[in-house]
């Protein structure tokens, strides 16, 4: 706005413009260089106006007449002439140093402008450099990440294999435990058979021989008793109930197998 009545030549309304811009920036380099802009742009109008003035009338003089005997006079400078001569020397010299203050402003501008640039370079080379440095760190970051699920993921594995191998040795012992059961059972087993048998043994060996020495004497007394009775003579009825006597005590006692 402030350049569209710039170019209008209202440099007042410019000049306002650009003193609003500096009281809600007062460090701002374009705007105080654009002021001195329209500063110059002022005094050269000014400038204008005062070459456009037309110089004061100056009244003819006319030459007095030269006296007898007189010598003649130089004509004097028309003191006008001669303000008017230095008016425009100090035009001259306001508007050389106008000219050497737009150009200092124009470096200047032209400096603050190369101050800007440079800087909003160095600004996006500095955002440049974050955003890789912010990208290496996401990376990094990333990988590191990747790395713990990774050494995560070996350690799950690590231990359901141990508890895999832990499960298999806990039924191989138990596998084990049963079968040295089963055989230590088994081998209770025999040694009770072969017990059991060694007792039957033992008490059959008895009662053969229990049998053999009952015999032995039932002999013997059969024997003893035979010769008594051959020694003694008996009536036929004695020698009948002798004999069912002893067939009812053989009858009485116990078989002994």
């Amino acid at each position: 706005m402030a350049d569209k009545l710039f170019k209008g030549t209202d440099f007042e309304g410019a000049m306002r413009l650009v003193k609003m811009a500096m009281d809600t920036d007062p460090d701002n380099p374009y705007a105080a260089a654009y002021m001195e802009r329209v500063r110059v742009a002022i005094d050269q109008r000014d400038n204008k106006k005062l070459d456009a003035r037309p110089a004061p009338a100056v009244a003819p003089t006319v030459p007095a007449a030269p006296s007898a005997g007189a010598a003649p006079t130089r004509p004097k400078v028309d003191e006008n002439e001669r303000a008017r001569r230095a008016a425009e020397e100090s035009e001259q010299k306001l508007r050389g140093a106008g000219e050497v203050q737009r150009r200092a402003l124009e470096e200047e501008a032209r400096r603050n402008a190369i101050s800007e640039a440079k800087r909003k370079a160095e600004e996006e080379q500095r955002k440049k450099l974050e955003e890789e440095a912010q990208r290496k760190a996401e990376t990094e970051i990333r990988r590191r990440l990747e790395e713990a699920n990774r050494k995560l993921e070996e350690e799950r594995k690590r231990l359901e294999e141990e508890h895999r191998l832990r499960v298999e040795a806990e039924g191989t012992r138990k596998r084990e435990d049963e079968e040295r059961r089963r055989r230590e059972e088994e081998q209770r087993r025999v040694e009770g058979d072969r017990e059991r048998l060694k007792i039957e043994e033992q008490s059959r060996r008895q009662l053969d021989e229990e049998r053999r020495r009952l015999e032995q004497e039932s002999q013997e007394r059969l024997a003893t008793e035979k010769r008594r009775l051959e020694q003694e003579p008996l009536y036929e009825g004695q020698w009948q109930n002798w004999t069912t006597h002893n067939a009812r005590n053989d009858a009485g006692r116990p078989e002994i197998s």
